[in-house]
């Protein structure tokens, strides 16, 4: 709760043994955050966990308890290390069933493909008793929420197609407003000016972001921003808040901040 504003939180849970040992890198998180910040909710804890039922069903329970929704990514597949959606079931007491209408969906799906129903296939319809699926647009096979708890597929694809499909449904809070503010200044020349202002605004959120020498490209953020830039910046400094008249206020201090920091 920031002032009058309330902001919704986000956990985040990465699930499976590729992304620890380096074979796989996570791409969700990002894809999470652009689609939640807009929405006003901010991603509080984001972990990255093995494919073991014990693990699964303990962050679950925790992530789930700290923040208003929980999102998951990964285990949902054929395979037998898939077993996310096993370990939610277990985990909130709802035995898996086959859900009738994603069968259909699916096996029309792999009839097109010349590709008939098997066990394996049968394993990615089957949805906790009682729980809402999500749809999946690219290969049709759910996910499925249950209480708060967003269980989604973890290749990026469909992972983003998924929370797509979710863009109706997810209502969040208070969107925080963001602005980017470029300098030539080193961080050193700026820090101490820069944590007395962030003291003075305890509500608003600094951020500094150095760029390495010979870096030129400059990064997408994740929330929409208004950029002043200096020529050879070498840092980003980006404020946001839920109030504009707060976010405007600190911008121009930090103008006035930077120009003194420069003599």
């Amino acid at each position: 709760m920031l002032g009058n504003a309330k902001i919704e939180t986000a956990t985040f849970l990465a699930i499976g043994n590729e992304l620890l040992v380096g074979r796989t890198q996570e791409k969700n998180l990002q894809s999470l955050a652009r689609f939640l910040n807009p929405r006003g909710i901010n991603i509080v804890e984001a972990r990255l966990i093995l494919d073991r039922q014990t693990e699964i069903r303990k962050a679950a329970r925790t992530l789930s308890r700290r923040a208003d929704f929980l999102f998951t990514s990964g285990g949902i597949g054929p395979t037998h290390d898939d077993i996310t959606s096993a370990a939610i079931a277990a985990e909130f007491g709802c035995p898996l069933e086959i859900s009738e209408s994603h069968l259909e969906q699916l096996s029309a799906f792999h009839k097109t493909r010349g590709e008939s129903m098997n066990e394996a296939r049968l394993k990615m319809v089957r949805l906790p008793r009682g729980a809402e699926a999500i749809d999946n647009p690219v290969s049709i096979a759910p996910g499925f929420r249950i209480e708060n708890v967003y269980v989604l597929a973890g290749v990026p694809q469909v992972f983003k197609a998924m929370l797509d499909s979710l863009a109706d449904k997810i209502v969040g809070g208070v969107a925080r407003l963001s602005e980017t503010i470029h300098t030539s200044l080193y961080e050193s020349e700026f820090a101490e000016q820069l944590a007395l202002l962030q003291q003075e605004y305890p509500e608003s959120e600094i951020g500094s972001y150095p760029r390495l020498q010979g870096d030129k490209t400059d990064k997408k953020s994740t929330i929409s921003v208004k950029k002043t830039v200096a020529t050879n910046w070498k840092n980003a400094i980006v404020v946001s808040d839920t109030e504009q008249k707060r976010l405007s206020e600190l911008v121009q201090k930090l103008h006035i901040m930077l120009k003194k920091s420069k003599v």
